[in-house]
């Protein structure tokens, strides 16, 4: 038989190492969209640094900087009162060769369904 037909052949496929056509689209999406997230950063701090604009907005932008570089500081919640909360919990199982009225060793609570 020949070994013209079918298997690996020197040369051929995309060479290793190398990226898909999807994968280079999606990087080049990615570039795209941090290049405008940096040019809008860009903006709002250009915007802050204006000492024509009005403070109160300059402020604002200024904020937004810090929030995004920094995060936003948590804010803490406080609940009180009472509360009634009823939660059941029910645990399934394997059954594992027992009968269904058996529970398993050490285990406590109501396994009847």
């Amino acid at each position: 038989m020949s070994d013209e037909w079918g298997g690996a052949r020197l040369g051929a496929g995309r060479p290793k190492g190398s990226k898909s056509q999807s994968t280079l689209m999606k990087e080049k999406a990615l570039e795209d969209a941090h290049g405008d997230a940096r040019r809008a950063f860009a903006k709002i701090i250009e915007w802050g640094d204006d000492e024509a604009l009005d403070i109160s907005f300059r402020f604002m932008c200024y904020r937004e900087v810090l929030d995004r570089v920094w995060g936003r500081a948590p804010q803490a919640v406080r609940l009180e009162g009472n509360l009634d909360i009823a939660t059941t919990v029910r645990v399934y199982l394997p059954n594992n060769g027992r009968e269904n009225n058996q529970t398993p060793s050490g285990a406590t609570g109501d396994f009847s369904e």
